[in-house]
């Protein structure tokens, strides 16, 4: 065989191993037209608020931080609905009617109507903001203890010592919370069973945010590091991907093929859900800011600059964006956060621009979506109508 002949066939090896192209980015300060599935319906300013946190109930949203009082704001126009003096400077978390917010470890559940109090509990320090599926409100502590507490009155159901701080917020299935930990373990605990811990799996390092659905966990690490775990007995479902060397943004998004993760390292990527096998990897303008969502077909991830890129789920091709306010300087504050009703959503984007001025503005889809895909998860965790936190 010649040396040419065997140059060639390892020429053609190597683009074999080479992941999909991305597409290049739109040049800085481009003009990039608004998708027409999402249009700009109201916009706020808001006073400086330093780190400001937000969340969404069904008709009104919150916005609260370490140095401004929690302020409730109509989900149709923006306008102010009431302020409480409650100060945080941990993300709240907002169920169907209340709205948790933690200040000088006590835990203050407020009717999202009127901010009237329902109850408040003493919690001590906590190592992350409060965490509400269904009834329960789940906290974690910074000495390491995880406790169940009943939404409807605060009551303490259970609670585990683990012997670490939460590194990240838990992702919650069904009846099961899986909790990574700052010492690098994973661990499954069963709710309805005082918290008990069902298994532990050793990571590498902290793990950052996880996702749990269809009996997998899927979550970064501190080190960049993507593990894919069984739910089951929290052994690992494929090795340790060896081509993501990024600390994940967020959590991973899943449907029933594909697991979508943003990296720090400014790349969107999907990857299949049996095998890990990359699908698709394209280049972010920015880096990744807080929580990508997945909204019927479209991939939409915030980015640090203020802009909203969009990419089509199956194959990766960008779409049009949202973007950013055109000034130097402009940036999102995260989260990007998804509301409204089912097959109706709205996208709320904190910006803070260079003359320290924070701009809310909501998006809301200008005509009807297709169909989600089978087996799509809404910000990975809850459909829209639903807060992520």
């Amino acid at each position: 065989m010649s040396l040419a002949t065997i140059c060639w066939g390892l020429a053609v090896w190597l683009a074999s191993q080479i992941p999909p192209a991305s597409i290049n980015p739109e040049q800085p300060g481009k003009k990039v037209p608004t998708p027409a599935a999402f249009q700009s319906v109201w916009s706020v300013s808001l006073a400086s608020i330093e780190q400001p946190h937000l969340v969404a109930g069904p008709t009104n949203f919150f916005v609260v931080s370490k140095n401004a009082p929690l302020t409730a704001r109509s989900l149709a126009d923006g306008h102010e609905v009431w302020t409480s003096p409650l100060r945080s400077d941990l993300p709240p978390a907002a169920s169907e009617d209340l709205v948790f917010v933690l200040q000088d470890d006590v835990l203050h559940a407020l009717e999202q109507s009127n901010g009237q109090e329902r109850w408040a509990v003493r919690t001590g320090p906590l190592a992350i903001g409060p965490v509400r599926r269904t009834e329960w409100v789940f906290i974690a502590a910074s000495d390491g203890t995880i406790a169940g507490l009943r939404a409807l009155d605060g009551y303490r159901v259970w609670e585990q010592k683990l012997g670490s701080p939460a590194s990240a917020p838990p992702a919650i299935d069904g009846n099961r919370l899986f909790a990574p930990l700052a010492d690098g373990r994973l661990v499954s605990m069963m709710i309805s069973t005082e918290g008990r811990v069902l298994w532990t799996s050793t990571l590498a390092s902290a793990g950052t945010e996880p996702m749990a659905a269809d009996g997998r966990i899927f979550l970064g690490s501190a080190e960049g590091l993507l593990y894919s775990i069984s739910q089951e007995d929290g052994q690992r479902i494929w090795p340790t991907h060896a081509l993501i060397r990024a600390k994940v943004s967020g959590h991973p998004l899943v449907d029933k093929t594909r697991v979508f993760i943003a990296t720090l390292d400014n790349y969107a990527l999907a990857l299949d859900t049996s095998s890990g096998a990359i699908i698709w990897r394209q280049a972010l303008d920015a880096r990744p800011s807080a929580q990508m969502i997945i909204d019927s077909d479209q991939l939409i991830v915030p980015l640090n600059s203020g802009d909203v890129s969009f990419f089509a789920v199956k194959t990766g091709s960008a779409l049009a964006a949202l973007p950013g306010k055109l000034t130097a300087g402009n940036l999102l504050v995260p989260p990007l956060v998804t509301t409204g009703a089912p097959g109706s959503p709205q996208l709320l984007r904190l910006t803070l621009g260079s003359d320290a001025v924070l701009t809310l503005v909501s998006f809301k889809r200008a005509v009807s979506p297709p169909k989600t895909t089978p087996g799509a998860v809404f910000l990975g965790k809850t459909p829209p109508g639903v807060s992520s936190r």
